[in-house]
């Protein structure tokens, strides 16, 4: 069928089959098979499929479907089919190739462990009765309505600033689609010319969106019909795979570690630091508290006096969100013990007592827009430049202390685990996440804290006026 065109239940039915022939053959293979396995041979072959299941995980994340392209062209030859590479059918089935194989990679690991037990699982929503409008959409439900009915049920589980955020992006979609629009009504041709108005709008000062922001807006409109989907409003999701791709790169690519040069700078010659010049005790203590902790910036912001504890003789900043007007980046609740630097040379803890007890550690620091470092992020950024820090823009920045941090301690054979704890990275190892218990805050102190040094010469602020006699 040159030139054929397909559905979204008949691509689902194409890959459910694959899926299925898929489990039968291994099933036979591994059935006929006369070679003989010991606990070696296992151990690689579920090595072999973790780093495939892995693979198949990052193709996705990157739309990038060239490891299912020899599968998905094998399947459409099989079934006579003819299809244009650039087409949303051939992408679209790419995109549930990539799935399958994925849930195949969990069940070729059950089958190497010799567990049969499984049932037959669908992956997919199941096919609907009838091609074109699944019978459970009612013709008369409109986006409006259902936008109502996401946002009551969701809503509620939302941090205050993503709330902000998503009515932005609910406006816009809500705006282009109009709130009376029937659900079916909305096509894949629809999301591609919402994609495109985006790539039209302009920012609040008036510039052209980023490709990253125009795919905040593409990813709530997906969000929002994937739970549709759930809800058996609608069979379609039109802006499934619609972001802008972009370059890869690895998270440590992403910001700059700070040089030696830079932090003498900074830390040193500034006239903020080398003449005691800060206006602000944040200003002060900020930036000292990223560069000897490698905590985000908000987290430093939003800490309350008693934050600050002391845990087996190890001063810590007790980070959670046990506050209204605190907040954790993915519940990462942690205890950071606080370098001796800040504790014994500069005396942060005589500060942090000298305040009241029931107030913040920096209470001169303003919410705004559901942030308390929302001006000290701008004054750091207008401060790095001042000290003579050069970099490409959005290259160094206050997060790069995170990596300063984390690049040192790698640097210098700390545990990759330990670094982890430390900065609040998600543990790599599923094994470590779900068993591993935290490292007691001493033993964090003692294994990494300690080893930071950067080799600065500091002494100068011993004399500033923030720091108590």
């Amino acid at each position: 069928m040159p030139g054929s065109r397909l559905s979204e239940a008949e691509i689902n039915e194409l890959i459910r089959a694959y899926v299925k022939q898929a489990i039968e053959d291994a099933e036979l293979y591994r059935a006929t098979s006369k070679k003989r396995l010991n606990s070696d041979t296992v151990d690689e072959e579920l090595d072999l499929i973790g780093s495939l299941k892995a693979e198949f995980r990052e193709s996705l994340a990157y739309r990038d479907f060239g490891v299912v392209k020899p599968s998905v062209d094998s399947l459409l030859k099989e079934n006579n089919i003819e299809l244009d590479e650039e087409s949303d059918e051939y992408r679209q089935l790419s995109h549930q190739m990539l799935k399958a194989q994925i849930f195949l990679s969990d069940i070729d690991k059950k089958q190497a462990l010799g567990d049969y037990t499984y049932q037959d699982q669908d992956f997919l929503t199941p096919s609907p009765s009838q091609p074109g409008v699944s019978p459970q959409v009612q013709p008369s439900e409109t986006l409006g309505k259902i936008v109502e009915a996401y946002w009551a049920e969701n809503s509620g589980r939302w941090k205050q600033r993503s709330v902000v955020e998503f009515k932005v992006f609910k406006k816009s979609l809500l705006d282009f689609l109009k709130p009376d629009t029937q659900i079916h009504a909305i096509t894949y041709e629809t999301g591609r010319n919402y994609k495109e108005s985006l790539k039209k709008k302009k920012n609040q000062g008036g510039h052209p969106l980023s490709d990253s922001r125009i795919n905040n807006y593409l990813s709530f409109a997906s969000t929002l019909f994937r739970w549709a989907k759930r809800q058996h409003l609608t069979e379609l999701n039109p802006f499934e795979g619609l972001q802008i791709a972009g370059t890869k790169k690895r998270v440590d690519q992403l910001r700059d570690v700070f040089s030696k040069a830079d932090l003498e700078k900074m830390f040193c010659t500034s006239n903020e630091y080398g003449k005691d010049a800060h206006i602000h005790a944040h200003n002060f203590w900020v930036p000292l508290l990223g560069l000897f902790t490698g905590m985000r910036l908000e987290e430093i912001c939003q800490g309350y006096v008693s934050d600050i504890k002391l845990f087996d003789g190890v001063w810590c900043f007790d980070i959670n969100d046990d506050r209204s007007d605190k907040s954790v980046k993915t519940e990462d609740r942690r205890l950071v013990p606080l370098h001796p630097v800040l504790v014994e040379e500069l005396a942060f803890i005589k500060y942090v007592q000298s305040l009241p007890q029931d107030g913040r550690i920096f209470p001169s620091l303003k919410m705004i827009n559901y942030r308390y470092g929302h001006n000290i992020g701008r004054w750091f950024a207008d401060f790095k430049k001042r000290s003579g820090v050069e970099a490409p823009p959005g290259k160094k920045s206050f997060h790069s202390f995170r990596h300063t941090v984390t690049n040192y301690l790698k640097q210098n054979g700390v545990p990759v685990q330990m670094i982890a704890e430390l900065v609040g990275h998600k543990a790599e190892s599923i094994t470590m996440e779900r068993y591993g218990k935290r490292y007691e805050p001493k033993k964090l102190y003692e294994g990494a804290v300690v080893k930071i040094d950067y080799g600065l010469d500091l002494s100068h602020l011993k004399k500033s006026k923030y720091i108590p006699s």
